[in-house]
């Protein structure tokens, strides 16, 4: 959370000042001038070493407290709070210095305390912190300066927060509603130490009345997407993503998190459109490019998938991750010699990667290296015994090269550690079909279908068995629904061709 600042009052101080100084000549008041007032436009350029610089000068001329300050708050715009604290202070003695030798139409002390609050908050000195703001809050008070409070009393809360003292951060942002009762910023600082709490209808009332008061105020937005997100489920969030964004449309945290939302809806198009926007500010950015990959990949568009893991690996050669994500694209897409090469560059570095060695073993397989593609699978399967999908890929090789005992044991195993796992009982149903037993592969194949009706393996053993016995319609109507799931599967083009003689 940003820290209020008191420009405001800077720019009364300003108004009435005189920088310089009649010790001074004329030119050199001149020239103290110049160089303030170039500090200045610098400043507001947000040019802050180059302001500094100009203050400096302007310094080496005349002391002043108002260019002291101005150089401290050019200081803590750049994170160097031990100087703007120490240009603070030089402020106040000059300020002392010059109250003692002659009148001035302001007091600059409030001043000093607000920014010498702000600049131990950046230093971690929290007590200190909220002593000048208490300092602050006590003066403003007895002046009925309203703005002034308003921003101590936020800037004190903010300061207790980050000191995890949320139940005095609660009551100083209650007593600022109770001064000023239509302040939205208010009820939103409460209403986020409410969620902290975990009281979600209290967080929720304030949040609204801050969207009521000013539906400007972009954080109350942002917060009850958040506190949405977490009770009522990542849906319900959307609509407060979405115009937190139409105020703040470059926020990275907030596209990120709509982003994710979208993703788990499945609106994979309006997901990239944010991953897109977000690359757009950082377009170096690894983990939204791992992001909109992962996208690309759930909308089926892999060569953009492939193309997003290529720009990871452009700039982290060595990201495992990307490159097996890359592999699993180029096998997908036909690249096998690809995958192979990807697949290999992870297991020189990552021996003990079950998951690499599996997909490898798929590879080699779909390459027709089958006895290559076996080591890998029991390479896998000695790494881990507790995924399903190895022992199932294993069984589905085993079929492959006829070994159907073997593989009803690797579909037994996968069963019983993932019993809803369609294609198990499909590729079971296979093996048992091919050795005879074809009571228990119907049995198998119907519990596939029951468990997935879009297995096009299943239907497709089905229909073998129906024509083993004997019921020919049934099992056209089976390799019909097979062809129909997978048009371009050339055995079920065949099976079918063949059962309608």
């Amino acid at each position: 959370m940003t820290l209020c600042t008191m420009k405001s009052v800077l720019q009364k101080i300003l108004a009435s000042a005189v920088i310089g100084g009649i010790s001074l000549s004329l030119q050199a008041q001149l020239k103290t001038k110049f160089f303030f007032e170039q500090g200045e436009r610098l400043m507001r350029a947000g040019k802050y070493e180059a302001a500094i610089a100009s203050y400096t000068e302007s310094l080496k001329l005349k002391e002043n407290f108002i260019v002291y300050n101005s150089r401290g708050m050019a200081y803590e715009r750049l994170g160097k709070y031990e100087e703007a604290l120490a240009d603070y202070n030089r402020a106040l003695i000059n300020y002392e210095q010059e109250k003692a030798k002659r009148k001035l139409q302001t007091d600059y002390e409030p001043i000093y305390y607000f920014n010498a609050a702000n600049a131990n908050f950046g230093l971690k000195r929290y007590k200190e912190a909220i002593k000048h703001y208490n300092s602050f809050i006590s003066v403003a008070s007895a002046q009925r300066d309203i703005e002034g409070l308003k921003k101590a009393y936020i800037n004190r809360g903010i300061c207790l927060e980050a000191a995890k003292d949320f139940e005095a951060a609660k009551q100083n942002y209650s007593k600022l509603i109770s001064l000023t009762p239509n302040y939205a910023l208010a009820y939103v600082r409460r209403g986020f130490i409410y969620s902290i709490e975990g009281d979600y209808d209290a967080a929720m009332q304030d949040f609204d009345k801050a969207i009521a008061l000013d539906p400007r105020e972009k954080m109350a937005y942002y917060y009850r997407a958040e506190l949405k997100s977490n009770a009522k489920g990542p849906k319900e969030a959307l609509p407060d993503y979405d115009a937190y964004l139409k105020l703040d449309p470059n926020d990275i945290s907030a596209l990120q998190a709509r982003a994710a939302i979208l993703m788990n809806l499945e609106q994979y198009k309006e997901a990239i459109r944010d991953y897109n926007k977000i690359l757009s500010l950082q377009p170096k950015a690894v983990h939204t490019l791992l992001a909109r990959a992962k996208a690309h990949r759930a909308d089926k568009n892999y060569e953009a998938a492939i193309a997003d893991f290529t720009a990871v690996l452009a700039q982290q050669p060595k990201h495992a991750q990307a490159m097996l994500e890359r592999a699993a694209l180029y096998r997908v897409t036909g690249k096998l010699n690809e995958a192979l090469a990807d697949l290999n560059k992870v297991l020189e570095v990552h021996t003990a990667n079950a998951y690499a060695y599996d997909l490898r073993g798929r590879t080699l397989r779909a390459m027709g290296k089958l006895e290559e593609a076996l080591k890998d699978y029991n390479k896998a399967i000695s790494l881990d015994t507790t995924q399903a999908d190895f022992f199932n890929n294993r069984g589905y090789l085993y079929n492959q090269m006829q070994k159907y005992s073997e593989a009803i044991k690797d579909f037994n195993r996968a069963i019983q550690l993932d019993p809803n796992f369609a294609y198990a009982y499909s590729n079971r149903a296979f093996a048992r079909y091919h050795l005879g037993q074809t009571a228990k592969a119907r049995e198998d194949a119907l519990h596939s279908i029951a468990l997935d009706a879009e297995n096009a393996y299943a239907y497709y053993t089905l229909g073998l068995i129906l024509l083993k016995e004997g019921n020919k319609q049934e099992a056209l109507q089976a390799l019909e629904k097979a062809h129909q799931l997978k048009p371009n599967e050339p055995q079920f083009s065949a099976a079918l061709q063949e059962a309608k003689k």
